[in-house]
């Protein structure tokens, strides 16, 4: 689970799941995260998800320059910076059965870094789809293609957040 912001999520997917890996790049958010979320079975990783392993800058204000609401919009503004960004790939997860991405627009960079875990353990995937795509210069449909090339097949779409399923499966 990647955008662990507050670490809400987190917590109630640990309810679900016996082991949860959350991402959480922006520094007061994951200081909130380790507050709200404290169960033993969350691994938690202060650090972007993406395709390889890097460095990023964000920013936690709305790409158009505005004032951010809250700081759930920080969002990685360069692919160079002082933010660690790790390939879910490099983990070598022994299971994977979910694959939550909320990581405003960086999405498909966080797809192709999980190549081998979507193809070894075939995890429903949970993607958001919305305007922060076309900040970093990715369109929807290519988003979808990542994963559909896995062959998935989309189910349900939940206001922004689109699942997918290995077709095996649906």
């Amino acid at each position: 689970q990647a955008g662990g912001n507050l670490g809400i999520f987190p917590k109630r997917l640990a309810q679900v799941f016996d082991h949860v890996y959350t991402f959480e790049p922006e520094p007061k958010l994951f200081a909130a995260m380790l507050k709200n979320a404290p169960e033993s079975n969350i691994y938690r990783f202060q650090a972007a998800v993406g395709c390889k392993p890097d460095f990023v800058t964000l920013k936690n204000t709305r790409r158009d320059g505005s004032a951010a609401p809250q700081l759930g919009v920080t969002h990685v503004i360069e692919k160079s910076g002082p933010v660690p960004t790790l390939k879910l790939d490099d983990f070598g997860f022994p299971a994977c059965d979910l694959l939550y991405l909320d990581v405003e627009g960086w999405e498909p960079y966080a797809i192709v870094g999980a190549n081998q875990t979507i193809k070894q353990h075939r995890p429903v995937i949970v993607v958001e789809i919305n305007k922060a795509l076309d900040h970093v210069g990715v369109r929807p449909d290519t988003l979808r293609g990542l994963i559909l090339d896995h062959r998935y097949e989309m189910v349900a779409r939940i206001r922004s957040d689109e699942i997918y399923v290995p077709k095996e499966r649906s």
